[in-house]
């Protein structure tokens, strides 16, 4: 099911369109042949005043089938000895909207003790299922650090995520 959102996921106030694509299938779901009849989903990047930019739709069921994996890039490395030189106490980190795992990696690397949360989850040290409230209260420690990349923009319940962070 598709449903769309005219208001902010964080204020909730009314949201203006700032960008918009054709409908496309979902992330990397890349048949061996051209299929025109494959299911496209709508790509429209609303914009509210309070400057959060997210996605004008809801997609019920996304990451039942989602196939996008995080490239191993040098900017996760770097993010992660950022992170490292920013806070050198810390040492455990959630990374809410894991992927496969390539931050997480780039973490432990680095000498943290790292820990991923993402429905869609395709590597053996996360948990796969959506970070909210109810989540965040199943775990027995407290994260010196909690990052999240590229996932707030269609996450419907932002409310939900923050209560649980």
């Amino acid at each position: 099911m598709i449903s769309e959102r005219t208001d902010c996921r964080l204020c909730d106030r009314p949201v203006k369109p700032v960008f918009k694509l054709a409908d496309s299938p979902i992330a990397n779901s890349f048949p061996s042949e051209p299929d025109e009849a494959s299911t496209r989903y709508p790509l429209e990047l609303m914009q509210c005043y309070c400057g959060h930019v997210q996605l004008h739709h809801v997609i019920d069921g996304l990451f039942t089938d989602y196939r996008y994996a995080t490239p191993k890039t040098p900017h996760l490395e770097a993010a992660a000895k950022s992170l490292r030189e920013r806070f050198p106490a810390a040492h455990s980190v959630l990374e809410i909207g894991s992927n496969n795992g390539m931050l997480l990696e780039a973490l432990r690397d680095r000498g943290f003790w790292a820990l991923g949360m993402d429905p869609a989850a395709t590597d053996d040290t996360s948990i796969r299922e959506p970070f909210c409230e109810r989540t965040a209260r199943n775990f027995h420690q407290r994260f010196d650090l909690i990052v999240a990349n590229n996932v707030f923009a269609h996450i419907d319940d932002l409310k939900d995520v923050f209560r649980g962070i």
